[in-house]
């Protein structure tokens, strides 16, 4: 193609994308189509801006590039949050190891052919573009995260741009090839598409005028705020929820975690490689643990009971007697241990002694910029408190004998457990945000709203409340998110092609 042709589709391709990001940078729905864009993270460990990296526009068979691109953690890895980034390098060194000497990669670039180079590098500038625009460290973001200061998602989507198209100094595609840099203008343009068509799947009226705020503000969960998200003492305590964002998939989608404990590292061997405890213990409190319904087709399904999770004839008489019909909620995918959960008057546990620890609100009537360090009282309009733990064979007893109501109890099988600085690592990369709130909510699993009085949604509804909690976008956001379930290509991260 003449030099000509290629100046007159670069013209056209930056025209087209600066009006594809018309959507993404303006103020109504704007913040909720950039959170749509959101990489795997496959590549944290590459500097796309380190100076090893840049392409000579003659020698585009760089053997570091390669190697670069191809070392990184398969992208369903990446996101699998059930396993410690730790064991996921190891699994990529183990991998590196048994990579045979006449791999496609090696150390001389020999086997590359031209168009695999090519592939190569332009996959290369995109994912620098993508992790550049959406967050060094960020994974994804949250739609107020995306229009947060002046240097955000959405700002910082037409700037990359336009410094691109200008072949500005600090342009991460200078070094690279005509056809590269159109090639990869061509991915981004794909991408934002792609995006725009899922979310008009999803039911986001891109024409919408803001009609929607009055019924985002009545699903608001009263009493839950968010909190600042440093120092990390703000959210590393009992009590704080963590809010998943809404394209975290897997067994922690829509869900609501509440800290039951959190403790630092420390060393218990003598020297300082030692063997390392601590970290972070919490519970999913939205997800009641489901079972088919007989006779019915595979959608038709129940809550499962306590009889139901452990084997009957391993419960005592007196437990299945007191709490055999009780619900059980499924509190992640650590450890099948239960969990029990109560609600109890100063009269009540000084009667019955039951034990436990008390669950305390975090930061009470805080906002984000004024949070309090030291929890406070477990109650907002009661004087029951909650605690998690303590004597269950008392606990029946108590039921039994009627000094307290079954009602008052509630169990939750499993748990969501970080090591030391794993969960502060997947706030950063944007998969949860820390909130304050209400203790009844990790008690009953539902919330009161703001839109009628006394009334209060649970499960997936609770997730919506605490996101509209977070802001009008977020609940938008949610309200889009919460029933979809089926695959679509359009809604995968940006960086899986």
């Amino acid at each position: 193609m003449a030099p000509y042709h290629h100046q007159a589709l670069s013209k056209t391709l930056y025209r087209t994308l600066l009006r594809s990001t018309k959507h993404y940078t303006s103020p109504r729905n704007g913040p909720i189509l950039s959170s749509l864009l959101y990489r795997s993270g496959s590549d944290d460990e590459v500097d796309y801006t380190a100076e090893k990296h840049v392409v000579s526009k003659t020698d585009e068979t760089s053997s570091s590039t390669h190697q670069d691109i191809d070392d990184l953690i398969h992208a369903e890895e990446a996101r699998d949050l059930s396993k410690p980034y730790k064991e996921l390098l190891e699994q990529r060194k183990k991998r590196e190891a048994s990579d045979e000497e006449g791999d496609l990669i090696s150390e001389t670039g020999r086997g590359l052919d031209a168009s695999t180079s090519e592939e190569r590098l332009h996959t290369f500038l995109y994912r620098g573009l993508l992790k550049e625009i959406i967050g060094t460290h960020a994974h994804m973001n949250f739609p107020f995260q995306a229009e947060q200061g002046e240097d955000n998602v959405m700002t910082r989507l037409k700037d990359v741009i336009r410094r691109e198209f200008k072949g500005s100094d600090d342009s991460l595609s200078k070094t690279y090839s005509g056809k590269i840099r159109r090639d990869t203008a061509f991915s981004a343009l794909k991408e934002l598409q792609k995006k725009l068509t899922w979310a008009e799947t999803l039911g986001l009226n891109l024409d919408d005028d803001g009609s929607q705020s009055r019924e985002i503000d009545n699903l608001v969960a009263k009493g839950v705020v968010r909190l600042p998200l440093n120092p990390t003492s703000a959210y590393l305590k009992t009590g704080t929820f963590l809010v998943a964002h809404p394209l975290l998939t897997g067994c922690f989608a829509k869900s609501v975690i509440c800290i039951l404990q959190h403790t630092e590292s420390q060393s218990i061997g003598e020297e300082d490689d030692g063997e390392h405890m601590g970290g972070t213990y919490g519970l999913i409190v939205n997800k009641p643990l489901k079972i088919g319904v007989p006779n019915h087709d595979s959608n038709q399904s129940r809550d499962r009971t306590l009889r139901e999770v452990i084997r009957y004839d391993c419960l005592p008489e007196g437990i299945k007697l007191a709490f055999g019909d009780n619900r059980v909620r499924n509190g992640g995918p650590v450890n099948m241990s239960m969990q029990m959960i109560r609600t109890s008057t100063i009269d009540e546990e000084e009667k019955w002694k039951l034990g436990g620890t008390v669950l305390s609100m975090v930061g009470d009537g805080c906002s984000v910029e004024d949070v309090k360090d030291e929890v406070t009282s477990t109650a907002m309009d009661t004087d029951s408190a909650i605690y998690f733990g303590g004597d269950i064979i008392k606990a029946a007893q108590a039921v039994i004998d009627n000094g307290i109501q079954e009602e008052n109890f509630s169990f939750i099988a499993g748990a969501s457990c970080w090591e030391p600085g794993q969960l502060e690592n997947e706030i950063k990369k944007g998969y949860w945000i820390p909130c304050a709130g209400p203790p009844d909510i990790a008690f009953s699993g539902s919330c009161v709203v703001n839109g009628a009085e006394n009334m209060s949604v649970a499960d997936s509804s609770l997730w919506v409340s605490t996101m509209a909690s977070l802001g009008e976008q977020e609940g938008r956001m949610a309200q889009i998110i919460e029933d979809f379930v089926e695959y679509d290509e359009n809604g995968l991260p940006c960086d899986e092609f």
